[in-house]
């Protein structure tokens, strides 16, 4: 009973990161006008995700509690926008299609460059966190839970970052953030491998 409550209530929290969240993007579509700015919700969404970490590890290892924690963030981050267009399975709301139409009315979506970022950058910044969990994560890596989570942390990663790419509303903003990241992880995965 004790760990399924708190199981829930971890669970609860990375659910309102994630909403929380997806209100600070320029591209939500719950509400008429953004209520949160992105650092605003950015930071409060950090919050929530440590905790609902901390919630996890009273039941998980530091490691399951990790793999548990970004596996539902992106299942979340990847359902939310679909969730404001649809009232019924398969009816859009009227009002909500008017105002997604003229919020749109000077936005270029650009999809198909921002799924080519998020394939192409996004893998290789998947596989360089794995890399860090690898070399910096806690225990040896012929444990066998860092073993699967490094080995499973790949596709969550991907599919986060591939899920947040829609959430951009300049591209270069979106290049810049997703080549940065990578340059970061790389550096520092260079700097794991040569004993620093």
């Amino acid at each position: 009973m004790y760990s399924t409550l708190i199981t829930g209530l971890a669970l609860l929290a990375a659910f309102v990161a994630s909403s929380v969240f997806y209100l600070g993007c320029p591209n939500q579509q719950w509400r008429q006008q953004r209520p949160l700015t992105f650092y605003t919700a950015l930071l409060v969404s950090l919050i929530l995700v440590v905790t609902s970490w901390f919630l996890f590890r009273l039941t998980l290892s530091t490691l399951s509690a990790s793999f548990s924690v970004i596996c539902f963030l992106m299942l979340a981050l990847g359902i939310l926008p679909f969730t404001s267009v649809l009232d019924k399975p398969g009816k859009v709301i009227a009002r909500k299609k008017k105002r997604i139409e003229k919020g749109l009315e000077d936005y270029t979506p650009h999809w198909w460059v921002k799924s080519l970022c998020a394939l192409l950058l996004g893998f290789p910044l998947a596989l360089a966190l794995a890399g860090l969990v690898a070399w910096w994560g806690p225990g040896n890596v012929l444990v066998n839970d860092k073993t699967q989570l490094v080995m499973w942390l790949i596709t969550p990663v991907w599919l986060t970052c591939l899920s947040l790419v829609y959430l951009f509303t300049s591209v270069k903003r979106m290049l810049a953030i997703y080549l940065g990241l990578n340059l970061l992880m790389y550096s520092l995965l260079l700097i794991a491998r040569t004993g620093g």
